[in-house]
């Protein structure tokens, strides 16, 4: 299964586990999707075609990762508008320092914050005031990045969740911790 498959697999089972613990959820089940974006020739998300598609297949939620092409942030908002009128919630998904440039050789990081992900918030909050269907955002092996101790830090997750909220504070953020890691202990 691809990574980006199982990503969203694991994020849907969080979503849907946490509304079932709370009301009965207001719409059907979130049928979810991840990553695998069309693309134009240039490289940039073919914002239409892939709103279309996630709509045919009867997606109601979409993890749009920022970081496959330089300019998906700049995409993204034209992105957001074309999912809003299929009735798609957008989540911004986002990569650690455990795969960036910092540590790998070639190009792999989210434009145009790289890892300052206080700005990544600000920036994300700022936009779901603008998007409604923006309702939250992750990051990618987030337990995996709290272990370097200068990384995903208590206080500066704070300032993180702190950013976003003070722009809208209905906006989620839940990291991406996998099963096989120590998280309840984390938690």
């Amino acid at each position: 299964m691809r990574i980006a498959s199982w990503v969203a697999s694991l994020f849907l089972l969080l979503i849907v586990s946490t509304s079932l613990a709370a009301a009965p959820p207001a719409r059907p089940l979130i049928i979810c999707d991840a990553g695998n974006e069309l693309r134009t020739p240039e490289g940039r998300v073919d914002v239409q075609r892939t709103a279309d598609r996630l709509a045919e297949l009867g997606v109601n939620t979409y993890l749009y990762q920022v970081w496959h092409g330089k300019q998906d942030w700049d995409d993204f908002p034209a992105f957001a508008d074309a999912a809003a009128k299929k009735h798609i919630d957008v989540w911004v998904y986002l990569v650690p320092w455990s795969e960036t440039t910092l540590k790998k050789k070639n190009w792999n990081y989210s434009e145009p914050f790289k890892v300052d992900y206080v700005a990544w918030a600000d920036a994300i909050g700022k936009a779901s005031v603008e998007h409604p269907n923006l309702v939250g955002w992750t990051i990618d092996d987030f337990y995996d990045n709290t272990l370097q101790p200068d990384r995903f830090t208590p206080q500066y997750v704070k300032q993180m969740v702190e950013a976003a909220r003070a722009n809208n504070a209905k906006l989620k953020f839940y990291p991406v911790v996998y099963f096989q890691q120590p998280w309840a202990d984390f938690i």
